[in-house]
């Protein structure tokens, strides 16, 4: 049964819904504003795949870059800048984990759009690939 306007039981039951999922994957799912000065939401799986606290996200949405492995960061960087232009990414990199290990990430990003076509947040979701590129 679809939510109604008004209906705030059905929208909190909705929101509940989607917090139990965002909270038990293990990829990263997040949503941001387009120029990443701004992390809107950063699922608990960061903590697991990145090491450190969502919190530090939050306090600085730009730090999560600094973990970005040298010879990819300006790669990385230059992919980001296609969110101030409203279009999708899907790229790898790799990472340090806190504990100092490489891990490679696959992430992916999507622009949403107000009622008149202008990008409001950017959503996404980011998954340890490690294993699959060490197969590879």
């Amino acid at each position: 049964m679809a939510a109604t306007p008004g209906d705030t039981h059905s929208l909190t039951r909705a929101e509940d819904r989607l917090r139990l999922i965002t909270e038990n994957i293990l990829e990263v799912f997040w949503i941001a504003d387009p120029s990443i000065s701004q992390m809107i939401y950063i699922s608990p799986g960061y903590e697991r795949v990145w090491g450190r606290t969502c919190e530090s996200l939050y306090s600085n949405p730009r730090s999560f870059v600094e973990s970005i492995h040298p010879d990819d960061r300006a790669r990385v960087i230059g992919v980001l800048e296609t969110q101030k232009h409203g279009l999708t990414f899907d790229h790898q990199y790799r990472i340090f984990h806190a504990d100092g290990s490489v891990r490679w990430i696959w992430d992916r990003g999507f622009p949403l759009r107000d009622s008149h076509g202008e990008v409001t947040f950017y959503v996404g979701a980011a998954q340890e690939i490690t294993r699959r590129k060490q197969m590879e």
